[in-house]
């Protein structure tokens, strides 16, 4: 039988299907490794923002499933990667959302009112 991706996920979800547990599992495993990868590679050691429409249907597993574990495991520099934050951005438009952060720093202005 063939499953979409939506497919995949609900069932998933709920557990009802061994293969879509460890198919979502995986996923997540690897996006963990790749963000790992890329933060040794780059150097992003502030921090990763994850964002992307599948974000909020993988959530349970990159906080629950192998994505923190694969993107620390980096041999010697585990204890480095265990101090990198991974946050998940759930904006709809995280890219505008800090387009306008930034226009309003730009104009003098503060972020929170007030302050």
């Amino acid at each position: 039988e063939e499953y979409t991706p939506e497919d995949i996920t609900a069932r998933a979800e709920t557990g009802s299907d061994p293969l879509c547990v460890r198919t979502v599992e995986t996923l997540a495993g690897i996006f963990g490794s790749v963000a790992g990868d890329l933060v040794l590679s780059l150097g992003g050691w502030a921090g990763v923002y994850l964002t992307g429409g599948v974000l909020p249907i993988l959530l349970p597993w990159l906080k629950h499933g192998g994505f923190r574990e694969r993107f620390e495991s980096k041999g010697r520099f585990r204890e480095t990667m265990e101090q990198v934050p991974t946050v998940a951005m759930m904006h709809p438009e995280p890219g505008l959302l800090g387009a306008a952060a930034l226009a309003v720093l730009d104009a003098g202005k503060p972020l929170v009112p007030g302050a």
